[in-house]
């Protein structure tokens, strides 16, 4: 019996052992449980923007324009194989692109006639190389060529000197358009009209000098020379341009 009551306590003390580190195992279990990390952690990476390409207009400020002034010229003109005529124009004014660079939109107008030789010459040509063979004693009467001529032009102005400085040198580029229309009875329904007739477009150059007279007003003084498609000619012009903000400077 005494053996009996002691196995039974053996065995007790051995359940009670196995109890008591089941018991510990769950603790640290738990405990291993409770102290998992939950910090939520957020993502402090700056999502860097997306950079557009810009174009030439953007890089300019083309779509940021205002208008700056407005200008007005009057001289002469003189086409090739054309008669010196006096012409007429007016400019916009767009300001300072950058520093030193200024931007104009301008459009001219001026109407002669051919010269004498130029329509001589035409006739004699023509009249040469026709089928029919010329009689000596045949006299020819020359009637005179009419030509009207509309210049548009977009000109980019150069000058070393600030806007503000009395006087001014500059150059100028652009390029440039000439809608011209011919006419005269020697012509009129002929492929020679047709051919005068027309839209050229070329490339255009000027240097000026401009004198600063007020605050608000400008005097022009320019030479300039258009090669075009159809013709080419040279222009001097004198006028003034008044300002809207004189102050502002390149955007």
């Amino acid at each position: 019996m005494f053996f009996a009551a002691r196995s039974a306590a053996t065995i007790l003390i051995g359940i009670c052992a196995a109890a008591r580190v089941q018991a510990q195992d769950t603790t640290a279990h738990r405990d291993t449980v409770t102290k998992r990390d939950t910090t939520v952690r957020r993502d402090t990476t700056v999502a860097q923007p997306v950079r557009k390409r810009e174009s030439l207009a953007q890089y300019l400020d083309l779509d940021k324009l205002r208008l700056d002034g407005l200008g007005f010229a009057g001289g002469i003109a003189m086409p090739l194989q054309i008669k010196t005529t006096a012409a007429y124009y007016g400019e916009a004014d767009y300001g300072e692109l950058v520093p030193h660079w200024r931007l104009f939109f301008g459009a001219g107008v001026w109407s002669s006639h051919f010269s004498d030789g130029a329509v001589r010459n035409l006739i004699n040509t023509i009249y040469s190389n026709s089928v029919t063979k010329p009689n000596p004693a045949d006299t020819l009467r020359y009637q005179r060529i009419d030509i009207s001529d509309i210049v548009l032009n977009i000109d980019v102005r150069y000058s070393p000197l600030r806007a503000q400085s009395f006087l001014r040198p500059y150059l100028s580029a652009g390029i440039a358009a000439n809608i011209q229309d011919a006419s005269g009875a020697a012509i009129r329904g002929t492929i020679v009209e047709r051919q005068l007739d027309g839209i050229s477009p070329g490339i255009a150059g000027a240097a000026g000098l401009e004198m600063r007279l007020t605050r608000w007003l400008i005097a022009d003084g320019q030479a300039r020379y258009d090669v075009l498609s159809g013709d080419r000619f040279a222009t001097f012009r004198a006028g003034a341009r008044y300002l809207f903000e004189p102050e502002r400077r390149a955007r």
